[in-house]
């Protein structure tokens, strides 16, 4: 019974998954098309996984099984490059799939004439610790670019730096070296073992934290383009040091005259056009000047005010405050506070007697 939940554990957690995800309309965006496809990779993968230690395992599906692994950390890393770009073409997922497909074509052609397929294998366990590492490093080199991005562009980022992807890339990463070391171990000392719920335990509890992240993660209302791909750049050419100051304290005149960081859901843009430059000299400026980024120059002047409304007016509730500072939410105005000043809110006032 126990060896028997073994073999269907991870392929139910993917096939819930997929059928959840196509009942979600995928065609709403790309990136969730995508996902449905990682989710459907990941039900073959494991249906290949359920044929073998059934005792019904063969040649065509070891070819499946080599195709499906090799391709699904690809799939994956193509599903975090359609969150974080509003434009991603197609061909350049196509040559992540040539590895597995040539290992897949070697296996039909070796299985068809009665060969032997250890060799072929053995050449799929190799590639699948490189093609996982170097994919799980491209998605997370992107997720840092987004991230930074996102810092640049909004006051208030929650729920816009996708930063639970990168959570999940690290699970991939485990599951994959689970998945290795299996695999050295031999799959063939697992077969009518119980000792299978091990391993098999610890991959379906990754697979479903994997799809839940990916389930709930929604691209940021109004994505962040990167220019690269997505846009062409802003007009820009360098510009003198005296000329950077003199904007900075033009940005500098409207957070202190017209309090322009009050305003909730602010954007560089929003900076921008008020101090009549682009957004890439505004963050540039803001970054080189104050050593920070756009939401953490913002959030810090937010915070300042609250510390003039704590000396100022005892009547206030911190909510109150941090709304009229125009935070977006209370563990926005938390994280920002204890950040400046190192105490929480309650903290900070308490100890100042108020």
């Amino acid at each position: 019974m126990l060896y028997t939940l073994a073999t269907v554990l991870p392929l139910t957690v993917c096939l819930f998954w997929t059928v959840l995800l196509l009942l979600d309309h995928p065609g709403r965006d790309k990136a969730r098309k995508v996902f449905t496809g990682f989710g459907a990779l990941s039900t073959v993968l494991y249906t290949c996984h359920l044929v073998y230690f059934s005792g019904q395992g063969s040649w065509p599906f070891e070819c499946l099984y080599s195709l499906c692994t090799l391709s699904v950390y690809p799939l994956y890393n193509y599903y975090v490059r359609c969150l974080i770009h509003k434009r991603n073409r197609t061909d350049r997922f196509a040559p992540w799939l040539i590895p597995g497909s040539i290992i897949c074509i070697w296996g039909l052609i070796t299985g068809a004439t009665g060969g032997n397929m250890v060799p072929v294998q053995e050449v799929t366990m190799l590639c699948i610790p490189v093609i996982t590492l170097v994919s799980s490093i491209n998605a997370a080199v992107g997720l840092r670019r987004f991230r930074k991005g996102a810092l640049n562009y909004y006051a208030d980022t929650k729920g816009k730096t996708l930063d639970p992807i990168f959570t999940m890339i690290v699970l991939l990463l485990v599951m994959a070296v689970s998945s290795s070391t299996a695999a050295l171990v031999g799959r063939e000392s697992f077969l009518g073992s119980d000792m299978l719920i091990l391993p098999s335990s610890l991959c379906s509890v990754l697979l479903y934290l994997i799809f839940y992240v990916g389930y709930k993660t929604e691209i940021p209302t109004e994505a962040i383009l990167m220019p690269e791909t997505d846009e062409q750049p802003e007009p820009e050419s360098p510009i003198a040091a005296d000329q950077q100051k003199q904007l900075m304290e033009r940005i500098e005149s409207q957070m202190q005259q017209e309090q322009l960081f009050r305003t909730k859901g602010l954007l560089i843009s929003d900076v921008a056009e008020a101090v009549g430059s682009n957004r890439t000299y505004v963050s540039n400026c803001i970054n080189q000047l104050s050593g920070v980024t756009f939401s953490d120059y913002i959030n810090r002047k937010r915070v300042e005010y609250v510390l003039e409304l704590m000396d100022g007016s005892g009547k206030l509730s911190l909510t109150e405050m941090a709304d009229r500072a125009g935070f977006s939410d209370r563990s926005a105005f938390y994280r920002s506070f204890k950040k400046a000043t190192g105490l929480s809110p309650s903290d900070f006032l308490q100890k100042k007697g108020i």
